[in-house]
Formats: structure tokens, sequence, C-alpha cells
């Protein structure tokens, strides 16, 4: 399906919700609201963002409709006043870009026009790059050397992905969640220093990594992931990834990009898959945490950080990337070398 055909079936779901809700607007966020009219991939969902003062209910999570998979949550009109803040707000300022899915009072419109003129601006764009990095100190912040092993995986895990958003946000493309390594190899190839991209990769710590051992993990993840999604009763904030619904997109579309021979940036998202089912085991089905804990120490030595050590050393490994990073990123905005999309 074309992206433009997945953007008009999101704003009918949209129509159809406001019409029991109250709703102040919604924007479509992530990599559908990004380029033109390419094809989205059988694997990706797309993400709105219902704009509810109140909202009513919980986060709606999931859900399949007319052929698209949803990934639908809530984001507060707070977040948009002043209208600067969204302007720096990394997360968001990309959604919008483009006019808005749904607006009930006209604001909306007035504000994406507001950041659709300024986003590119170096002033911009260097403020959501600091915001990035400002996120990711605070990730490393969150490191505890005696938490337990599950415990650890957070703290460096999503820093080192958080660096991949660097490159995004300081090419004005939209900030992936799943595809962030694709599309940021895409970004440096596109600037010409392909050679960044395995410093990123080492972050990780899967720049060595052979296709066979991740399609191995992969294999061990789906029964881990079907059961998890079946017994899961305690709430967590990421609980619509671990779902039914969610299973094309966390294993289906992590299997896609190790079939295309893209292994290596199925790692991110296959180690947060990990760590998200193994909370959940662990809360709610001890018995299966503790044989599922096995793989996830066995992937997590791997990537080089199978011990609490190990990871404390990867925490510092990330510290000691981000003034490099940081001073590229920044010189790629000052002389407004930015990307095309």
């Amino acid at each position: 399906m074309k992206k433009s055909s997945a953007r008009e079936i999101a704003a009918a779901w949209v129509r159809d919700y406001a019409r029991g809700h109250r709703l102040w607007g919604a924007v479509i966020n992530g990599s559908a609201a990004e380029g033109g009219d390419e094809e989205l991939g059988p694997a990706s969902d797309v993400d709105i963002n219902l704009i509810a003062e109140a909202p009513e209910g919980d986060k709606p999570g999931k859900i399949a409709y007319r052929g698209v998979l949803l990934d639908v949550s809530f984001l507060s009109p707070d977040w948009l006043r002043p209208w600067d803040r969204v302007l720096r707000t990394y997360e968001i300022a990309g959604a919008f870009r483009r006019p808005p899915l749904y607006d009930a009072t006209g604001e909306l419109g007035a504000l994406t026009d507001y950041v659709a003129e300024r986003f590119a601006q170096p002033r911009w764009a260097g403020a959501r790059c600091q915001a990035v990095f400002s996120k990711i100190r605070r990730g490393l912040d969150g490191f505890r050397e005696d938490a337990s092993l599950l415990d650890t995986v957070n703290p460096w895990l999503f820093p080192a992905g958080i660096c991949a958003h660097a490159v995004l946000v300081a090419g004005l493309r939209n900030p992936t969640v799943r595809l962030r390594y694709l599309r940021a190899r895409e970004a440096l190839a596109e600037w010409g220093e392909g050679e960044r991209y395995e410093e990123l990769l080492s972050l990780l710590g899967c720049e060595g990594m052979q296709k066979k051992p991740i399609q191995d993990y992969l294999d061990r993840l789906e029964p881990i992931f079907d059961l998890a999604a079946q017994v899961r009763r305690t709430a967590f904030p990421f609980q619509g990834d671990i779902t039914p619904q969610a299973r094309q997109v966390a294993i289906g579309g992590s299997r896609a990009l190790v079939e295309e021979g893209n292994h290596r940036e199925a790692v991110f998202w296959i180690a947060v898959t990990y760590e998200r089912c193994l909370r959940i085991l662990r809360a709610d089905a001890p018995e299966a945490y503790a044989d599922a804990l096995p793989v996830l120490e066995d992937f997590l030595m791997e990537l080089g950080v199978g011990t609490p050590q190990q990871a404390e050393r990867r925490v510092s490994a990330i510290r000691e990337a981000l003034p490099r990073l940081e001073a590229w990123t920044a010189a790629h905005i000052e002389k407004g070398d930015v990307l095309s999309r």
C-alpha cells in the first residue's frame, strides 16, 4: 500500500473516533509522515497522535483498520504550547510538518503551518539535536551496576539507539523507531560519510555480527514473544508492542530486515523486544521468566554486555562517543548541510 493511501485510511479512522470522543486534533507521526508516496512496508504500522485535553480511556494502541495497522497514542495540547516547544521536541516535531489528520478548531492547522515554515532552520534543528543528547545522558544516568541483568539493559540499549536518532534529527529526517538504524545508514551514505555508521553499530555491540546468529536469536525470541503476549496482566508503558496485533511489526518486521540482509539493523528492535518480553514474564509468569532468561543472557553476551560490568563499560563508551557525535552533527547543521527529506 502507498503511504498516501495509508494516511487516508488513518484519517478515516480518526474521523470515526472523533464522533464518539472529545478530540482537539490528530496528526500522523513516524515513517508514514515522512517522504512522498513510497510503499508502506507490510511490517510497518502508522503512528497516530490523538490530541485531547482529557483522554477518555487508555491509549488505544495497535488497531487493525481497513488493511492498515495503526498505532494510536494520546498527546496533550500542553505539549504544543507555546508553538516553539514543538520545534524543540524532536520526537513530535516531524509530525507537524504536514497538515493534520483532524483539526476541530483550526488552531492545529495554523500550528502545522508555523512548524513547517521553521522546521529546517538551523536554530531549530540544533535545538532538537540538543534534546536528543540530553535524552541520551538521562538514560545513561539510570544505569546501576548492582541492578539485575535485565535491569541493566535499557540504560545502555536506548541511549545507544538514540545516537542513531541524532543523525536523523540533524538531517531533518523523522526519528523512526524500529527502522532507525536502516534510516541512519541511508542518511550517512547520502552525506558521503558511511564510515561513521560502524561507530553507531559499535555502541550497540553488533558491528561484527553475522546474519546466522541474529536469525537464530530472532527464532528463539518468537515463542517468548507469543507467551509474553498471552500471559501479560501487569500494565506497562510499552504493552501495545507485545500483543498478537503487534507481532507482525516486532517479529515480522525484524525477520524482514534479517532476510533482506539488514541483519545488523534488526538487532536494536530484537533486543528491545527481548527486554520487554522478559519484563512481562518476570512480573506475570516467573517460571517462564526463569526459562527464558538464559536466552537473553546468551544474546547479551553476543553484544558484549552479558554482565553488569560489561554493561557499565558500554555506558562509558557511549558517554565518550557523545562529544564527537555532538560536534559532528552541529557542524553539519551550522553549514546548512541537511538532507533532502
